[in-house]
């Protein structure tokens, strides 16, 4: 009778510690969806006094930790996750990323790839995988992995990103090119994909190819400023200068803060012979971007022919 009586009582014991580490936790995830870092991190740390091997807790507590930037913390709390729970790609994906944030490159990918073993459509892993590969230089196997992505999740921005960096790395720009038209053609209504497209050509000077996807990226997305000005700089290049002006008015209406716009603009405004508007546009452009040396170097001469 005693020895059940220890039992029952040993039960509500852990029981009352899984509501209360239960409570703890509903307060922190409460805190962190404020961004108030540092009180979430205190209700994750309690939520595991009484319940230490929460897998939830220990993720969602280096979660917050890495939040706060505290990386060396939440590594540990990421690896505590894992341990409890090493049937759980998320928490794989993340102790990758955090690895590699450390500069951990082997690690980072033996984590992707075990959550890729757990999760094998998962197109973040592959993708992360990928840049990994290219970071030491593995190109031909980083663009195996992005192609992967690109086939598990079309036209995801920051996969095409990585996929034409990788791409570029290479040397071979118009083979990027060919890579990026054909995943236009499985992804025609892709406004990133035309856009990086646009980019590229540009980048070779091929600026009749290169006009045609801005100008399809922005039907796709008028409201998009750097698309805009990349078709400015595009009619620029073609000696069009009244519809880079349009589109540099256009890229700004859009982002006033778009130095490259506001520099395009006055070299347009010079080209009309309008030096007063020329130089307001170098001006502003440089405040924007006080770093750019051919922003500085238009200011200075503009500067010479408006105050003699």
């Amino acid at each position: 009778m005693k020895l059940k009586l220890m039992l029952v009582m040993l039960i509500a014991a852990v029981a009352a510690a899984a509501d209360k580490s239960a409570s703890h936790l509903a307060v922190a995830d409460a805190l962190a969806k404020q961004k108030n870092w540092n009180a979430a991190i205190a209700e994750y740390r309690q939520a595991l006094r009484f319940n230490p091997n929460s897998a939830t807790a220990h993720y969602d507590l280096a979660r917050a930790l890495g939040a706060e930037g505290n990386s060396a913390w939440a590594l540990d709390e990421y690896r505590a996750a894992v341990t409890l729970d090493p049937a759980n790609s998320a928490f794989h994906a993340d102790l990758a990323f955090a690895l590699a944030a450390r500069g951990d490159v082997a690690g980072a990918e033996s984590q992707y790839r075990e959550a890729l073993r757990l999760q094998p459509g998962n197109a973040t892993a592959h993708s992360a995988i990928a840049g990994l590969l290219a970071s030491r230089g593995d190109l031909n196997a980083a663009l195996s992995e992005y192609r992967v992505a690109l086939l598990l999740q079309p036209g995801a921005p920051e996969v095409v990103k990585g996929f034409e960096q990788a791409l570029e790395s290479e040397g071979d720009l118009a083979g990027a090119a060919r890579e990026l038209k054909a995943e236009c053609d499985l992804s025609p209504g892709n406004t990133e994909l035309h856009s990086q497209l646009a980019h590229l050509l540009a980048e070779q000077q091929q600026w009749v190819a290169a006009v045609a996807e801005y100008r399809v990226a922005l039907v796709l997305a008028p409201g998009v400023a750097e698309t805009h000005e990349g078709l400015a700089r595009a009619w620029m290049a073609r000696n069009d200068w009244g519809r880079a002006l349009a589109e540099d008015r256009f890229a700004v209406a859009l982002d006033p803060n778009n130095a490259a716009a506001h520099h395009q603009l006055a070299l347009g405004f010079e080209r009309n012979g309008n030096l007063k508007s020329a130089f307001t546009e170098i001006a502003l452009a440089c405040r924007l971007d006080p770093r750019d040396p051919g922003m500085r170097a238009d200011f200075d001469r503009l500067e010479a022919q408006v105050r003699p």
